[in-house]
C-alpha cells in the first residue's frame, strides 16, 4: 500500500469509535464502509451484525437495503458526467434510450435528466409492480424501462414532484450508456 492509501487508511480508522458511536445511537444493526482513492482500496472494514438474532458479523458480500440514499449517488454520477460533457442536465432520455421516444402519452420524448432526478414526470408511482415487502427486485431490470414506460400520467408534465423510482433506473440506464 502506498504513504497517501496508508495515510488515507490510518485517518479513517481513527474514526473507528466514532463509528461505533453512531451506529449504538441510531440504532443501526451492522455498517460496512470502503473508501476507494485512485481506484485502490484504502480502507475497509465491518461493524456489527448482518443479523443480530444469529449474532453474524457482516463481510464484503453482505447486502444492505439502502433506500432512498442511492438517488444522491446517481445525482452525483449525473454531475460527474457533466462535467464530462457526456451528458447534459437538458439531455433528452430518448436520445439514448429510444424506448422512451413514444411514452407517456408522447411526452416521452420530452423528458430530461432534469426531469427524471426531482420526480417531474408526473408518472404514477407504482413500486408494488417491482419491488417485494422484502425488498426483493419482482423483476429482471432489463425490464424497468418497458415497465415504466406502460405507467399512467396522472399528473401534467412538469407540473411538480411526484415520487417515482423508476425514474432513478432510467437516470441508471442513462449512465450506463453514456460512461
Amino acid at each position: 500500500m502506498s504513504s497517501s492509501l496508508t495515510n488515507l487508511h490510518d485517518a479513517v480508522a481513527s474514526l473507528e469509535p466514532q463509528m461505533g458511536y453512531i451506529c449504538k445511537v441510531s440504532g443501526t444493526t451492522g455498517l460496512s464502509l470502503t473508501v476507494i482513492s485512485g481506484g485502490k482500496e484504502a480502507y475497509a472494514k465491518h461493524f456489527g451484525f448482518r443479523d443480530l438474532e444469529a449474532k453474524e458479523a457482516p463481510d464484503g458480500d453482505t447486502t444492505y437495503f439502502i433506500g432512498s440514499v442511492t438517488k444522491g449517488m446517481m445525482a452525483v454520477l449525473v454531475g460527474i458526467l457533466v462535467e464530462e460533457g457526456k451528458l447534459g442536465w437538458s439531455t433528452r432520455g430518448a436520445s439514448i434510450l429510444p424506448e422512451l421516444q413514444d411514452s407517456f402519452n408522447g411526452r416521452g420524448s420530452e423528458i430530461t435528466i432534469a426531469d427524471l432526478l426531482p420526480h417531474r414526470t408526473g408518472v404514477a408511482r407504482s413500486d408494488a409492480l417491482w419491488i417485494s415487502r422484502a425488498g426483493n427486485l419482482l423483476f429482471p431490470k432489463s425490464e424497468g424501462l418497458r415497465t415504466w414506460a406502460a405507467q399512467p400520467v396522472v399528473r401534467d408534465f412538469r407540473s411538480g414532484f411526484l415520487y417515482n423510482n423508476y425514474a432513478y433506473d432510467v437516470v441508471g440506464q442513462i449512465i450506463e450508456m453514456a460512461e
